[in-house]
């Protein structure tokens, strides 16, 4: 049973005065699901079928405007062709929400949450919501939504470079090998690791044929 304040119908949502759910005991019927009278000034009784009846006394209080208890924070960030999403918590008795975007009401946005799906650079701005009720409305806080690219958050910057060279194996500094004569066996790294606790890089060179271990390195870099 939902009781609603409509004062203006074409105008508003209606606010949402009280409500109160029947414990049910029989499975519906196919008649309609219940009837509400006003009796007596203050007495409300309803009836739902095969869930008996339920008699309220109406009272009138004071309702003040919405407060927003979960509100928008002040920055929102996203990564580009992610979804940017808002939400708030209103109360009490809200009947609508209004989104906006840069001050601009969005079209079809009336509910406690907003998504933007698919976000784009050229989708920042600053977002808020107007929460209504049937004593007035509340503004939340602004959110400056600003959309980034994955290389904007993850940027490489780099280190240093090594080209292959043709220096001799036995040569400590020679980590990265190449083959000027087009022949097979080369490059001799095998792989490289890192490691984390003295945020070295390694490179592991392996020539091939036992001749050739004492040239077996590990390079830290």
């Amino acid at each position: 049973m939902w009781l609603f304040r409509i004062p203006d119908p074409t105008n508003k949502a209606p606010a949402v005065l009280a409500s109160r759910t029947y414990i049910p005991n029989f499975q519906k019927t196919i008649a309609p699901m219940g009837y509400l009278r006003f009796r007596f000034g203050t007495n409300l009784y309803a009836h739902a079928s095969n869930n008996g009846f339920l008699a309220s006394t109406v009272d009138s209080v004071p309702l003040s405007p919405p407060t927003f208890t979960t509100d928008l924070p002040a920055s929102t960030r996203v990564a580009e062709g992610q979804t940017a999403h808002f939400e708030v918590l209103a109360v009490v008795d809200v009947t609508n929400y209004q989104w906006y975007s840069n001050n601009v009401a969005l079209a079809g946005a009336n509910t406690y949450s907003y998504d933007v799906p698919n976000v784009t650079t050229n989708m920042s701005g600053i977002f808020k919501v107007v929460a209504f009720n049937a004593a007035g409305s509340a503004t939340s806080a602004n959110s400056t939504l600003t959309v980034v690219s994955a290389f904007a958050i993850f940027p490489p910057v780099l280190l240093w470079s090594v080209a292959a060279n043709t220096l001799a194996l036995s040569n400590p500094t020679n980590f990265i090998t190449s083959n000027p004569s087009g022949g097979t066996g080369f490059p001799n790294e095998r792989t490289i690791a890192y490691h984390a606790l003295s945020n070295q890089l390694l490179v592991v060179r392996g020539p091939s044929g036992a001749a050739s271990y004492p040239n077996l390195r590990i390079f830290c870099g």
